[in-house]
């Protein structure tokens, strides 16, 4: 089934990018694990931004 193979790539994908949990997320290349809410990846872009 396609939506069982998009997961599957997406797992996959994430696997390969160093993802072992979430939430996560990456800004200009930088990984960042569990960023926290809101107001604290609101933080990383402001820094990430200068």
């Amino acid at each position: 089934d396609r939506a069982l193979d998009k997961v599957v790539g997406d797992i996959q994908s994430g696997q390969a990018l160093g993802v072992r949990s979430t939430p996560a997320i990456f800004i200009n290349d930088q990984f960042y694990a569990n960023p926290g809410m809101a107001e604290e990846i609101a933080a990383i872009l402001r820094q990430v931004g200068r």
